[in-house]
């Protein structure tokens, strides 16, 4: 699973104190690297949009990288909950699993919690998507290759054969 933004941007320094964009008018720019200070400027130019405006004030916040801004103001420009990953706790990778879920109508309120490493909430997440019964391995004490397994172990459907016994050894 790879993290889809939609450009790169490069570098951390801190803007100057009296720099402030005309768009960025009440929010102190000053605390913010270019980087950020450019994914909120993105973020406040779609809120100006009539259509599909979005608040800005989820990720505003220096705690967040520039690219877990990213991925926050992507998910609010796609009209997505990002209340389950607006969270400095996260990484960049977590989101971005998280936003997947919540793209595909998955209910992330399962995995989208901080004590998950992002293979875990993957194996989880496939397993939502799959249909299964995910609280058989939602577990951040299992690894994802324990999880993975089990994951497996209940898609692989159970042999014909299998099955005839089982129903003989029931009917004797």
């Amino acid at each position: 699973m790879t993290c889809k933004t939609k450009s790169r941007q490069k570098g951390t320094k801190k803007a100057p104190k009296n720099m402030m964009s005309p768009i960025a008018k009440g929010i102190d720019m000053s605390q913010f690297t270019p980087q950020q200070q450019k994914e909120i400027e993105l973020g406040l130019k779609k809120k100006k949009k009539k259509r599909n405006p979005i608040d800005v004030s989820v990720y505003v916040d220096p705690k967040f990288s520039v690219w877990q801004m990213r991925v926050i103001r992507e998910g609010l420009e796609a009209g997505l909950d990002v209340s389950h990953y607006a969270n400095p706790a996260f990484g960049v990778v977590e989101m971005c699993v998280i936003r997947e879920g919540l793209r595909k109508g998955l209910d992330v309120s399962v995995y989208a919690k901080p004590e998950y490493k992002f293979l875990q909430m993957e194996e989880i997440r496939m397993g939502l998507e799959a249909g299964i019964d995910v609280s058989r391995y939602a577990d951040p004490k299992l690894s994802w290759q324990e999880m993975r397994k089990i994951r497996e172990e209940m898609l692989t459907p159970t042999e014909p054969e299998e099955i005839e016994e089982e129903e003989e050894e029931i009917v004797k």
